[in-house]
Parts: structure tokens; C-alpha cells; sequence
């Protein structure tokens, strides 16, 4: 024989659950990058009112994307300013903080995203979800 197939069956590989484990992931990885953008506007460096800190939000595009942004999936819309305490855009100077831009270059360094997911499969594995469906 030159061949071997591998056939992996039971609820575990299911679509629909492998669809919860991603999802779950994607939320985890919107809060964790919440609490990154927020962790850069303190005073002096971005925060004045608390406005934006408190705009910064995320949102699940689908069931493979997750989009951290200035209030939209919160508010409907971005808090006008945002973009000019992110990347000092505008007339006035200033800004250039790259809350934003920090957030996202340390989720996608190294292994943040792999190690966050991991957790969420062996948190669904030892969970009630799973439980349920005979495992």
C-alpha cells in the first residue's frame, strides 16, 4: 500500500464547532486588543476627556475577522479625532501616538494570536460546550 488516509470523525470536527473555537478566539483577541490601544491613551499621550478610551471597541467581521476600531462598531461611527491621536494627521500637529498601530504589531508578533487560540480550543475542550456534545 503507497498511501494512508487519516479520517477524523465525531463533534469535535464538525464545522459548527470549530466555528465556535474561531469565534471565541476572534473575541478574545478584540478584547485583548482593546485593552492594548486603551493601555496607550493615558495623559499627555492621547487621553484628555476619556472620550476615545472609552470609544475603543471591536467588532466580529464574519467568522474569520476582527476589527478594532474608534467607536463604529459601538457607535456607528469613529470618533472624528481618532485618526489625528493615532497618526498626528491634520493642520495642527500633534498626535502620532500609534495606539493603534503598537496594538496590532504586538498581537501579530511572535505567537500572541496562535497561543491565544490554543487556549480557547483547550478552554472549549475541558468546557460544558463540548460536554454537550458527547465528548
Amino acid at each position: 500500500m503507497s498511501n494512508v488516509t487519516f479520517k477524523v470523525e465525531g463533534p469535535l470536527f464538525k464545522e459548527e464547532t470549530i466555528k465556535m473555537g474561531a469565534k471565541q478566539a476572534l473575541n478574545d483577541i478584540g478584547l485583548l486588543g482593546v485593552g492594548l490601544v486603551q493601555k496607550e491613551l493615558v495623559p499627555n499621550h492621547g487621553f484628555l476627556t476619556g472620550n476615545l478610551y472609552r470609544s475603543i471597541s471591536f467588532a466580529l467581521q464574519g467568522d474569520d475577522q476582527v476589527t478594532i476600531d474608534s467607536g463604529k462598531s459601538k457607535f456607528g461611527t469613529n470618533v472624528v479625532y481618532a485618526d489625528y491621536i493615532e497618526r498626528g494627521a491634520g493642520t495642527r500637529g500633534g498626535g502620532n501616538y500609534r495606539m493603534f498601530e503598537t496594538a496590532f504589531k504586538e498581537i501579530t508578533s511572535g505567537n500572541t494570536m496562535g497561543e491565544l487560540t490554543e487556549k480557547v480550543i483547550a478552554r472549549e475542550l475541558e468546557g460544558n460546550r463540548l460536554r454537550g456534545l458527547g465528548l
